[in-house]
């Protein structure tokens, strides 16, 4: 086999540059966990506390992550203690308005607590690095704004309904005509009720939330979450104007940055985008633009999912050369639809394996990106008091080190993978779901790179069909134009501790992949379904030492 070498816009793109953010593992806290996850310091039915806090800070920065980032909340009701929106008086009007339960979260805050100051106080005391990450538009429970007082509601709710929005209907997306698209996997009531970015007072009261954090707390940076929610702006406002109001923000929020600097040090600014294209026109987020505006650390995430294919890393490496970029992951490579409602929170999770959490950084850093970052990392745990969505495990912390060692990412055996889950409203690509049907031939394409020594053995490709297929249910597959001999070795290539979703003898058929087949970059598949029933392929995996 000849020696196998990454193309040079990998190697240029992989050089390091001055005034980068150091950090390689980002590591994300939703606050959500603390309360909803069993964890060794948080037992379950337990109410929240700081220790819990505290553990979970504990436990990741231990595994090695070099960059905590906190989300306090939702943004839109302060878990901090602000002027501008009291969190205990909220609290107080949320009691008084709906009578319901609260969550402990609420209960700490309706007592005076800070969760924000706790949090910078621990990582100072420890040396942490502190970021804060704040959600722009996040959609969770918008759905309730316009419930009745006294309506039933979950306990979280007082997390999440507050005045501003509620009583400014006009501010919101649904008011400016916006219909949600169909065929959208996204609540209506959802999508179509978050906050207008096209209005000033939506982008005030976020700046607003943002000076008092900068200049209360001794945080050493903030990260924008765009993705929580895929919608800022309704229809009807140009490409222009949303590229240049998001632009505008990112400046406002380096200044404010600055300003509150203390003893001059860097606050480094963050923003987690989409992976894709799209996506970020969407939005408003011209990248190059928003760093030239001040913007340091680009965090490209598939929203819920790991994903390993049809992300635009080398294109995002090339346009923003002086920018920190990194690859977010999370807890899952597929969700299953919550079949009582079809959307949303599932029931059913295919957990990311070690070797596809390894195999995906090293796409990552193959593309020129400077570390990776971890979203819904506890949600391994058992949480919400659904047990059918088990078995549950704990977290695999014992990965983040391993993440940030390139060296063994490099030659670590490599799982990679397509799944048919991570969709956006704006038509990002998605191979699967394959629907067969015999003598029907369809492609589908894997990104692979090679370890640091090359490829050592032939790769086993598995398909797996979401219904048991008949007996005489036969593919041909071609890689690369090689035509692939069958195997009947469709187990696990690598040991897996999580069983939800793994495919089965009837639902699975495998191939053997030559190690010379395979290229650097995207590798081709074309696929024709030879004999037997309808199927429909919904996970296809490779794995190669």
């Amino acid at each position: 086999m000849k020696s196998l070498r990454l193309p040079l816009v990998f190697i240029i793109c992989a050089l390091p540059s001055a005034g980068k953010a150091p950090f390689r593992m980002l590591y994300n806290n939703d606050t959500t966990n603390l309360e909803s996850c069993v964890a060794p310091f948080h037992p379950k039915n337990a109410p929240f506390t700081v220790d819990v806090l505290k553990g979970s800070i504990d436990e990741a920065v231990r595994a090695g992550a070099d960059c905590y980032m906190f989300s306090p909340g939702l943004t839109w009701v302060p878990l901090w203690k602000s002027k501008i929106y009291p969190p205990a008086e909220h609290m107080q009007w949320w009691l008084d308005t709906f009578k319901r339960p609260m969550s402990t979260i609420g209960e700490f805050v309706l007592n005076g607590g800070d969760l924000v100051e706790e949090y910078v106080a621990y990582c100072k005391a420890n040396k942490i690095t502190a970021f804060l990450s704040l959600r722009v538009n996040d959609y969770h429970h918008v759905e309730d704004l316009d419930a009745r007082p006294g309506a039933r509601m979950h306990p979280s709710s007082c997390l999440a309904v507050d005045r501003f929005r509620r009583e400014h209907p006009e501010l919101r997306i649904a008011a400016a005509g916006f219909t949600p698209p169909a065929g959208s996997n996204i609540p209506p009531a959802r999508d179509a009720n978050v906050m207008n970015w096209g209005r000033k007072e939506v982008r005030e009261r976020l700046l607003g939330f943002i000076r008092e954090l900068c200049e209360g707390y001794d945080i050493d940076g903030l990260e924008l979450d765009f993705l929580r929610h895929f919608r800022i702006f309704p229809d009807g406002i140009s490409s222009k104007r949303r590229v240049k109001i998001v632009t505008d923000f990112t400046h406002e929020v380096r200044k404010i940055l600055d300003r509150s600097s203390r003893e001059g040090k860097r606050r480094w600014l963050c923003a987690r985008v989409p992976a894709f294209f799209e996506a970020q026109a969407a939005l408003g987020i011209d990248l190059p633009k928003m760093t030239a505006a001040g913007l340091d650390m680009i965090n490209l995430s598939s929203n819920y999912y790991t994903v390993q294919n049809d992300l635009e890393m080398a294109r995002v490496r090339k346009m923003n050369p002086g920018a920190a970029i990194y690859l977010e992951m999370t807890h899952v490579t597929y969700v299953g639809p919550d079949p009582r409602r079809g959307f949303g929170d599932s029931n059913f999770y295919r957990r990311t394996t070690d070797e596809q959490f390894y195999t995906t950084a090293h796409l990552a850093y193959a593309s020129g990106l400077d570390g990776v970052s971890l979203f819904n990392f506890a949600y391994y745990r058992e949480y919400g008091g659904r047990p059918e969505r088990g078995p549950f495990n704990e977290p695999p912390f014992h990965v983040i080190n391993k993440l940030k060692d390139r060296g063994f990412i490099a030659s670590s055996p490599q799982h990679y993978f397509l799944s048919d889950r991570w969709r956006s409203p704006y038509g990002n690509r998605v191979q699967l779901v394959l629907s067969m049907t015999r003598g029907r031939k369809m492609e589908f394409d894997m990104i692979m790179a090679p370890p640091a020594r090359g490829w050592k053995t032939d790769a086993r490709l598995r398909v797996q069909s979401t219904e048991a297929m008949s007996d005489d249910t036969q593919f041909e597959i071609e890689c690369n134009g090689v035509k692939l001999a069958g195997s009947n070795d469709v187990s696990e290539p690598y040991a897996n501790p999580y069983p939800p979703l793994l495919g089965s003898r009837e639902t699975l058929r495998a191939w053997r992949i030559p190690r010379e087949a395979l290229k650097i970059g995207k590798n081709i598949f074309q696929i024709r379904q030879t004999q037997g029933g309808p199927a429909l392929i919904y996970f296809i995996d490779a794995a190669i030492e």
